[in-house]
């Protein structure tokens, strides 16, 4: 059904969406082409929330520019008539008061679009095959899956939030060949940045660019008082995120930032019970604090979890430590675990997990789909949850 321009005009259409990692949230990454006559006449992406969707940029780009009242392309020259849109994701269909810019669905039935090949349909339920059908109702022809898979890797987040009504969870753990985060005689202050080596530090950095938020525990930030900040490679950082229970954050951490416009990029969670005036110093230097309930084993996961996605986060690193990886597995709130394994072995280091405790091999977990691959010197394991 598809040729081979068909497969070089999505694929481009990919590569325009991922420009966008990280800065689209809550709405997903969409890339857009449109081409005629064997030709791409224009391209488009979503770049940020509240932006031009894909398609009108790519409309409007190959209708010279121009724009009605609303935004919207015209067709005046004629240059998208009998065109053939590429779209990474089914165009949007409806309007809404919190939704910010026109029908995509509309857009391309009046700038007489022609043929259009979507590589998913949108799980949004005001979507979800409403877009596809409102196309051809239209008279155009409507080509669907090419490439699908690719979306559902970029777009992953955005899913997890439709079908679960949370965040993307994707545990990172760097250890040592016998399960150690640190060394027993360095008190917890042997960073994971000198267990695995220099590829791995790069593409978890990588992997912080393209999460809308980074999340650490109380005990990760004593033992290593992170950043969490994107250095290694480029892109933007990600929100910071700190379960601290008791709130007892140093005011000179690292992760705090080193001015108001850093501090803004730092949430907090805490018990109710936590101390006031801390709460109100936190607060007065700019960082968001939200106290959560105080459960058995420490805060609420999924109530965090429900705050972030309200928030318009749609996917969470989790960094560690060794109390907060336990936390996730015992409650299930995860997706996706990456383990980068260091030739090293510690010995009667700090364990990579805590707090979790199956009583057998049968009852442990067993991720799906497992992957290994070299990474540098290291070892990446990487596997999803089974569904």
């Amino acid at each position: 059904m598809f040729n081979d321009f068909d497969r070089a005009c999505m694929k481009n259409a990919f590569a325009l969406a991922r420009r966008a990692a990280g800065c689209t949230s809550p709405n997903p990454m969409v890339g857009a082409v449109l081409a005629k006559d064997g030709n791409i006449i224009g391209r488009g992406w979503h770049r940020r929330a509240g932006a031009a969707h894909a398609e009108e940029e790519a409309i409007v780009q190959a209708c010279g520019g121009g724009a009605d009242g609303g935004g919207r392309a015209l067709s005046a020259a004629g240059t998208a008539q009998g065109a053939t849109l590429y779209c990474t994701l089914e165009p949007c269909c409806y309007t809404a008061p919190d939704k910010k810019r026109p029908p995509c669905a509309e857009l391309i039935i009046k700038n007489g679009i022609t043929r259009a090949v979507i590589a998913a349909e949108d799980p949004n339920p005001r979507v979800s095959g409403g877009g596809i059908a409102a196309l051809r109702r239209a008279g155009i022809v409507v080509e669907t899956g090419l490439f699908a898979e690719m979306d559902e890797e970029l777009n992953r987040g955005f899913r997890t939030y439709q079908r679960l009504g949370r965040p993307f969870v994707h545990l990172k753990i760097a250890a040592s060949m016998d399960g150690r985060i640190a060394s027993k005689g360095s008190g917890g202050k042997k960073t994971a940045e000198t267990i695995t080596g220099a590829a791995a530090r790069r593409q978890v950095h990588a992997l912080r660019a393209f999460y809308d938020a980074v999340l650490v525990g109380r005990g990760c930030l004593a033992a290593d008082d992170p950043r969490l900040t994107v250095r290694h490679t480029r892109g933007r950082n990600p929100l910071r995120v700190l379960l601290d229970s008791n709130l007892t954050v140093e005011k000179n951490a690292l992760i705090l930032g080193d001015s108001p416009e850093e501090a803004a990029k730092t949430l907090v969670f805490c018990a109710v019970t936590a101390d006031a005036a801390r709460m109100a110093a936190l607060r007065e230097r700019g960082v968001t604090v939200i106290p959560l309930t105080r459960e058995t084993e420490g805060l609420s996961l999924r109530q965090a979890l429900d705050v972030l996605g309200e928030r318009g986060v749609r996917s969470v690193l989790v960094e560690g430590g060794a109390a907060v990886f336990g936390s996730f597995f015992r409650e299930g709130l995860w997706d996706r675990l990456s383990v980068y394994i260091a030739p090293l072995v510690l010995g009667e280091g700090i364990p990579a997990v805590t707090g979790y405790a199956p009583l057998s091999a049968r009852d442990a977990l067993h991720p799906a789909n497992m992957r290994i691959k070299r990474v540098g010197g290291d070892v990446l394991l990487e596997a999803n949850r089974e569904e």
